[in-house]
């Protein structure tokens, strides 16, 4: 069962990862083909750069996970829920209306795997 769980948290959280990583890349690539460049003393960029950075913060503790003898799956799953509670929890601070369905679209994803990484990494011990 710890297996399962482990690998259901790696397929959720490298999928996660993988399109929230792929749409801040997607945003950039688009700045610049617009010929719009990012200002980064601009409002708008640093009302943004808390989650230009927890983005990547996640893709780091994720590839962390794959290190079990390390108990990397306890430190990146640690990692990872706490950040994606920052992470909604900004959205939540920073979002117009609706904020606690904005808060949730950034939290539970990274949430989840977090959450499944903890679960594998207990069942593991115990056995």
């Amino acid at each position: 069962m710890s297996k399962k769980l482990l690998w259901f948290g790696r397929i959720l959280g490298g999928l996660v990862v993988l399109i929230f990583t792929g749409g801040l890349i997607l945003v950039s690539v688009a700045s610049i083909i617009e010929e719009d460049p990012i200002d980064p003393n601009s409002a708008d960029f640093l009302e943004v750069l808390p989650m230009v950075i927890m983005i990547p913060l996640q893709l780091i503790f994720y590839i962390f996970t794959w290190f079990p003898k390390k108990k990397g799956e306890l430190i990146g799953g640690v990692a990872m829920t706490t950040i994606s509670l920052c992470m909604g929890g900004y959205v939540m601070f920073d979002a117009g209306s609706n904020k606690f369905i904005a808060g949730l679209m950034f939290c539970i994803p990274f949430l989840i795997p977090g959450i499944l990484f903890i679960i594998s990494w207990i069942k593991k011990k115990d056995q």
